[in-house]
């Protein structure tokens, strides 16, 4: 049996979320771990104050996606506690990313689907204080993440406008490599796309210093120096190079595109796992569907590693029942 604090109180919770087995299983594994500070505190973690919960979060020892998974995961109990009016408010929406961020224990920034909309996001505050100086690179990044990169950069350097179906909000990659999938986006893709038309110069992120798109179909388009024949994709080596330079403006080493897509994987991941209630395997349609064809892993020994890194960072079934 788990051990658990205010015990009636949480089964309670535990019985109306059964059907959720990824759900129920981290549930778990927080209130295990909880029950050491809510006997330190005398009171159950719904009720924990700003700095009492920030104490319990850092004692996870996570890197920052899980640290994120799981608050998103307790706040659904707060939540449920709030709703029954057990307390008046959920200290967890206190929460800024800063504060998730600083809780990190881990040496290195993590980059995860928070860090991607904080820099894509319309209505952002950036990171670090930055905000990208170009709408080629959000589409850039944004595309990674959304699993369009394709190996070594080969479809994103050749994504065209034609290649965008915005009545149907797919990216159609099939067109450029068989091999691949056509992926679906959202609006916030869709509104990046039609904004990077309209841009004309590429700013520097050293210095003041600006140079002039090509006016070509592309989606990530180069710079026009003069003398190149028109309808020329941008280089990977551009793409990395630009990527250096996001990398070093935000003062994120591990901002990288393997990690961008990794990003992207896991915030796909987390959407199945909170959406089913059956198993996570390999052979789960919803995750074969939103995870291994948009990011091409159709090996079944790569799909088992991905699943099995997968299930480490939500923490599933590591828990007794």
């Amino acid at each position: 049996m788990t051990q658990m604090y205010n015990y009636k109180q949480k089964q309670e919770y535990l019985n109306e979320i059964q059907d959720n087995n990824a759900i129920l299983t981290t549930t778990k594994s927080i209130f295990t771990k909880a029950h050491v500070f809510e006997m330190k505190h005398n009171q159950d973690i719904c009720s924990f104050k700003k700095d009492e919960m920030k104490e319990f979060l850092s004692s996870l020892n996570l890197k920052e996606s899980s640290l994120r998974y799981y608050r998103t995961v307790l706040s659904k109990y707060i939540d449920y506690c709030v709703d029954k009016g057990l307390i008046n408010k959920n200290v967890l929406r206190l929460f800024t990313a800063e504060d998730i961020r600083s809780i990190d224990t881990k040496e290195s920034y993590d980059v995860d689907s928070d860090t991607i909309y904080e820099l894509v996001s319309p209505k952002s505050n950036g990171v670090n204080g930055r905000y990208l100086k170009n709408i080629q690179d959000i589409l850039m990044i944004y595309l990674i993440f959304l699993g369009a990169n394709g190996n070594d950069c080969h479809i994103l350097t050749k994504l065209k406008i034609e290649h965008v179906d915005f009545k149907n909000k797919l990216l159609k990659l099939s067109e450029i490599d068989p091999e691949y999938f056509d992926i679906r986006v959202d609006d916030l893709c869709l509104h990046i796309i039609k904004s990077s038309r309209n841009e004309k110069i590429y700013r520097n992120y050293e210095g003041n210093d600006y140079f002039t798109l090509s006016n070509e179909d592309y989606l990530i388009r180069r710079v026009d120096y003069k003398g190149e024949k028109d309808d020329n994709p941008i280089s990977k080596a551009s793409v990395y190079s630009r990527m250096e330079a996001i990398r070093e403006y935000i003062g994120i080493k591990s901002f990288t595109p393997k990690n961008i897509e990794n990003a992207g994987m896991y915030f796909f991941s987390k959407k199945v796992i909170e959406k089913e209630s059956t198993d996570i395997s390999i052979n789960n349609p919803m995750l074969v569907e939103h995870v291994f064809n948009r990011y091409k892993i159709k090996n079944k020994s790569l799909q088992y590693q991905r699943l099995s890194k997968i299930k480490k960072e939500f923490a599933i079934n590591d828990v007794p029942s």
